[in-house]
């Protein structure tokens, strides 16, 4: 189902999730949470985590960059929001169990 209002189309894919269309790009809403996974601070963003690297925190790159060299990353907004994401990643999502205290852990 696509509703056209003033020159932006919203798309509704039948996953549930809605697209807007504006001068034939796309943009999606998706957001992510921060979480404490073994006592680092993580990016929990469609089931997989992303670190921080370098200072400013804008790059956030896969929890397994280094272990499985992938190569998927978000680039963050000022205010937070992604502004861009490279999410094809080598290896399926961590399974992970969050516990009452609000942590997670890897299992």
């Amino acid at each position: 189902m696509i509703i056209h209002f003033l020159c932006y189309q919203l798309i509704k894919l039948v996953t549930g999730s809605e697209l807007i269309m504006y001068q034939n790009y796309t943009f999606s809403f998706h957001t992510y949470q921060n979480i404490s996974l073994m006592g680092k601070s993580v990016i929990l963003y469609r089931n997989y985590t992303y670190s921080r690297r370098g200072v400013s925190g804008k790059h956030q790159y896969c929890s397994r960059k280094s272990t499985m060299r992938c190569n998927a990353k978000v680039t963050l907004n000022d205010d937070g929001s992604i502004r861009a994401a490279h999410e094809i990643h080598n290896h399926p999502p961590p399974q992970l169990m969050k516990l009452k205290s609000g942590h997670y852990i890897k299992i």
